[in-house]
């Protein structure tokens, strides 16, 4: 179904080759294009709208890639995936340059801060999770979309 990797969130879905080798192409294209369009929007607009806001360059940072047959939704910032899953405690401290203009917005020293977090971590606040959550819990009804609309075409064509 999807994948969660490094920064990103991918839609695919197993058997597609079996209905590919027994339908022509004509039959399925459409009605399959239309379901990853639908599912990549709600995971882009998923992932927009839990990840954190500061400045609103993570959040800039999320893209929806679509393709007739997969949809990928990804941030190419490379604090993008500490954000999503947290840090583990008593590890090295990440680089106050990362944290300054956060930590001065809030008055907090920056290097107390970032000692804080390598000793304590943090917690992730999976935005991109939350998106692969809110596919999951439309696929069954998209399925069942292009199972009709796959049918309309059949019997036309029949």
């Amino acid at each position: 179904m999807g994948k969660l990797g490094a920064n990103d969130l991918s839609i695919d879905t197993r058997g597609i080759d079996e209905l590919m080798k027994k339908t022509k192409p004509e039959l399925y294209r459409k009605p399959l294009a239309a379901m990853f369009e639908e599912l990549g929007t709600v995971a882009w607009r998923t992932a927009i709208h839990r990840a954190p806001r500061f400045t609103g360059r993570l959040q800039g940072s999320i893209h929806l890639k679509v393709r007739p047959l997969s949809a990928r939704v990804f941030s190419n910032l490379n604090y993008a995936l500490p954000v999503e899953v947290g840090r583990s405690r008593n590890r090295r401290p990440p680089p106050v340059g990362a944290l300054r203009r956060w930590a001065n917005s809030k008055g907090i020293n920056v290097y107390a801060l970032a000692k804080s977090i390598g000793r304590r971590g943090i917690k992730g606040r999976f935005f991109m999770r939350a998106a692969r959550q809110a596919v999951e819990m439309k696929l069954p009804f998209q399925l069942k979309l292009v199972e009709r609309r796959i049918a309309a075409r059949w019997s036309k064509d029949g």
